[in-house]
């Protein structure tokens, strides 16, 4: 990665990111909740709305694999909807990819089966004689003249801009992202940027500097504990870390991290691969990892995420 950080594309939330964050609760609804009540109150939004609605379902289902995209949706729970994300390209004027999409519906027989379940089984099916997954590969040829994830939330994004009433849409749906979903696309988008070394993490800007290590540690932690974030790439930068929440003013937090450091003898291995193969894969679980592991109860308590979203906002960095 290049060690300079691009600061001006972080100022603004994509729109694409607008887009999916809007809708998101919406589609969870619809996938997990009250299917019927959900059908109802997408079937009452204005009819560019709608389309964009079942676009983003379309969008959110797809693999990002090029050449997977449509049959992963398809196979997956947003695959129950096809028939009206079908409509959905139609009336939006992407009639190629409705008859693309249209095709592999098809594959399915006479009548588009819209439970998952259902789906799974043609998808796992085989030919007797080679065990050729027949059907997955016509599905994955289909998917082959469709667009790969990236580039068909560039459509929609292209869709939306020649589309004055979801563009306006668009705007107010950005004001309403609460910070915790700005935050969280600004870590993302700092860890996508992740620089290779400490010499490049230091061209950075301060502020972003501390939120990339800040929020680096943070994941890890929340996801696996302490134990997990040394024994992954991410404890390539716990030093770093340390004096990242002392900055912060989380002393507490620095002292845990210290003293996981410590556990590793005089000299800390910022390499992965040297800490695995010289401290985690060469025992069993002991009692040396559980102490390891010990130390997330210091450290889980939610303060250093009010701690980076009180560094975004102070620093100015959280996407408007």
């Amino acid at each position: 990665m290049n060690a300079k950080l691009d600061v001006q594309t972080l100022k603004t939330l994509p729109l694409v990111e607008v887009i999916e964050l809007a809708m998101l609760g919406d589609i969870l609804s619809l996938q997990y909740g009250d299917r019927e009540a959900g059908l109802a109150r997408v079937g009452a939004f204005a009819p560019e709305l709608r389309h964009l609605f079942w676009l983003t379902v379309l969008a959110d289902g797809m693999a990002y694999p090029e050449g997977h995209g449509l049959s992963h949706f398809l196979e997956g729970k947003p695959g129950d909807f096809a028939p009206q994300v079908r409509i959905a390209l139609e009336e939006a004027d992407f009639k190629p990819e409705a008859q693309v999409l249209a095709g592999a519906m098809a594959l399915f027989g006479e009548t588009y089966p819209i439970e998952e379940g259902t789906r799974e089984r043609f998808f796992a099916s085989c030919d007797a004689q080679t065990h050729e997954k027949v059907f997955e590969n016509k599905i994955g040829e289909l998917s082959k003249r469709f667009w790969s994830k990236e580039a068909f939330w560039q459509q929609i994004a292209d869709y939306v801009r020649r589309t004055p009433a979801l563009l306006a849409w668009v705007e107010n749906a950005r004001a309403n992202i609460d910070e915790a979903q700005r935050l969280r696309w600004l870590q993302y988008a700092l860890a996508r940027a992740a620089p290779k070394d400490p010499s490049q993490l230091k061209a950075w800007p301060k502020a972003h500097r501390l939120l990339y290590l800040l929020g680096t540690f943070n994941r890890e932690m929340l996801n696996g504990g302490v134990h997990q974030f040394f024994y992954n790439s991410s404890g390539d930068w716990a030093l770093e870390v340390v004096e990242a929440l002392k900055e912060v003013k989380l002393q507490k937090h620095a002292e845990a991290v210290q003293q996981g450091i410590e556990s590793f003898g005089p000299s800390y291995p910022t390499d992965n691969w040297t800490r695995r193969e010289n401290h985690f894969d060469d025992h069993d679980w002991n009692e040396w990892d559980d102490r390891l592991s010990e130390l997330t109860g210091c450290v889980d308590d939610g303060e250093i995420h009010k701690a980076m979203l009180h560094l975004a906002n102070t620093e100015g960095i959280l996407p408007a």
